[in-house]
């Protein structure tokens, strides 16, 4: 429900798994280039500037460019919401300014990886979304 209900506010095309860990983006309007370098620059400049990972269309044999698995199934509620606010903040400037404006602006890139903090998760100039899952889980376990 976070994954569909923040992809909604986003106006970002997905399809939903009916029963299953995962949704499926597609991202095409947001690439650089139709191409499946395009793929991949859009994927690193996520990756790099959001700190959140996507499997890309390519890698499933997807027939075209832009479409990406965003998984969802070990990570905590918190955490996830942390990765949809930095996606959404991302992908409102990459809407802005392009995916090449962006990637080359350091002081915007720095600006993503601070979204979501002001939720009351954790309030720290960067949240490693790993280490967060890996010390919820092992509290889980005690």
């Amino acid at each position: 429900a976070i994954c569909v209900q923040k992809l909604e506010e986003m106006v970002v095309p997905y399809v939903n798994a009916a029963a299953g860990i995962s949704v499926y983006v597609d991202l095409s309007s947001l690439l650089p280039e139709q191409s499946w370098e395009g793929e991949r620059r859009l994927a690193r400049l996520i990756e790099q500037a959001a700190r959140v990972v996507l499997t890309p269309g390519e890698s499933m044999s997807e027939r075209k460019p832009g479409h990406f698995r965003l998984c969802y199934a070990c990570v905590t509620p918190e955490v996830l919401e942390i990765a949809m606010e930095r996606l959404s903040f991302l992908f409102k400037k990459i809407r802005r300014h392009g995916v090449d404006g962006l990637a080359s602006d350091a002081k915007s890139l720095a600006e993503v990886t601070k979204a979501g903090l002001l939720m009351g998760i954790r309030r720290t100039p960067s949240v490693n979304l790993a280490e967060l899952t890996h010390h919820n889980n092992s509290q889980q376990r005690i």
